[in-house]
């Protein structure tokens, strides 16, 4: 699909509410909202809100998150949370958290969380260890 806003289905309202937000710098905002109203992939959303923008782009904090959109959509998540380190002066866990919630609002899948991994892991085992417990009570009576 191109970058042309036309063809990701974008009504001439849709465009004004968009440059409004990417003009507010709330590029992120708008890119949900094309692909909330249009349905398109993120990255046909990226180059329709990248066009609408057009030269729009002027302070070092846009073409930052455009850089942290583009890392993620290039499936570079490390390069992405270093970004935002450097942007925002927070610790790696802060970083990595505000971006897997970016990943997750732009629709990105993002891998659990150790903690998850291990949660999920220990009820797989309780549930086999309950199976056998009950299978050797079954076979007592």
């Amino acid at each position: 699909m191109s970058a042309d806003s036309s063809a990701v289905g974008i009504s001439p309202e849709l465009v004004v509410e968009l440059q409004k937000l990417v003009q507010s710098q709330q590029r992120i905002a708008a890119v949900k909202k094309v692909r909330l109203i249009t349905g398109c992939s993120l990255t046909d959303a990226v180059r329709a809100v990248d066009q609408l923008a057009g030269n729009q782009l002027t302070s070092p904090s846009d073409e930052q998150e455009k850089l942290v959109l583009k890392l993620l959509l290039e499936d570079k998540v490390v390069e992405a949370v270093k970004l935002y380190r450097t942007q925002h002066g927070t610790d790696l866990r802060t970083s990595k958290l505000a971006i897997d919630r970016l990943r997750s609002e732009l629709g990105i899948p993002v891998a659990p969380t150790d903690s998850q991994a291990l949660m999920l892991v220990g009820g797989i085992i309780l549930v086999f260890a309950l199976a056998i417990g009950l299978a050797v009570l079954v076979s007592q009576l």
